[in-house]
């Protein structure tokens, strides 16, 4: 299998790793806008047109996550501009990047008495945000890829939507787009319903997958190898539906470690 290797960029600036991704076969970086290094503000046109001639120079190719904690569920509708506000401006650095795609949460919902209900209305409020931001991403060609989000404890303040099957194919019911796909975080599936299940219902709409390990309890974010993820069948899930996208590291070891690791189940 073809696979592109690559990480989520977080604990330093993307311009720190170009070297060390040429000399690992990291391909591809994905931006997380949430540390101060990476927030929106920082991306001014010298620093967009420096990134895109190191990865020009280096071979690398760029996505780019907003905040993990943007809702497009938000129920204020001044908040909720806001949160649409930054979530179209992360799609405009994605383009000025020349990303082919770019990764978010959909949104999440606070703890309450009927969180069932409060749940689904928050879903339904993350589809019209989607729907309108996909619009953004149609001038620009962008594909938008939903992250299935880590299940929360029972006693939490506050749950992501996406963590579980019912949530994704909702959205997917209700939004039949090609730019709208899945990026397939299997430390969080691996947490929730199993990755097999994941691949088996999505196997179309998978883009882009974010790897790590854990015990299938909390999501750890360890080496490949570390937790109790059955790594060649996984392996072997992808190559039956013949994924070639990006393989992205959210280990807590090196991403070159985690790559030769990975290799060792093909």
């Amino acid at each position: 299998m073809d696979f592109k290797y690559g990480f989520v960029v977080s604990q330093q600036p993307a311009e720190y790793y170009m070297q060390f991704s040429r000399n690992n076969g990291l391909s591809h970086m994905e931006i997380d806008l949430h540390k101060d290094h990476s927030l929106l503000p920082s991306f001014d046109t010298r620093r967009i047109e420096n990134l895109k001639k190191l990865a020009a120079t280096y071979g690398v190719s760029f996505s780019v996550h907003p905040p993990y904690t943007l809702n497009l569920a938000e129920k204020n509708k001044a908040l909720a501009q806001e949160q649409m506000d930054l979530l179209k401006q992360s799609i405009e650095l994605a383009r000025k990047l020349n990303a082919k795609f770019m990764t978010t949460y959909i949104g999440s919902v606070d703890n309450q008495k009927g969180l069932a209900a409060a749940r689904s209305a928050a879903l339904k409020r993350a589809i019209k945000a989607l729907e309108q931001a996909l619009e953004s991403c149609q001038k620009c060609s962008l594909k938008l890829a939903i992250e299935n989000t880590n299940l929360m404890p029972k006693d939490s303040e506050n749950f992501f939507l996406g963590d579980n099957l019912k949530d994704l194919a909702a959205v997917f019911k209700e939004i039949d787009s090609p730019l709208l796909n899945l990026c397939l975080d299997l430390g969080h599936a691996h947490v929730n319903e199993g990755i097999a299940k994941y691949i088996d219902k999505f196997a179309d709409k998978i883009i882009s997958v974010h790897f790590h390990d854990n015990k299938g309890e909390t999501d750890d974010h360890l080496d490949v190898g570390d937790g109790n993820i059955n790594w060649k069948a996984v392996m072997k899930a992808f190559a039956k539906i013949k994924y070639c996208g990006p393989f992205l590291s959210e280990t807590i070891d090196s991403p070159a470690q985690s790559k030769r690791k990975l290799l060792e189940y093909l």
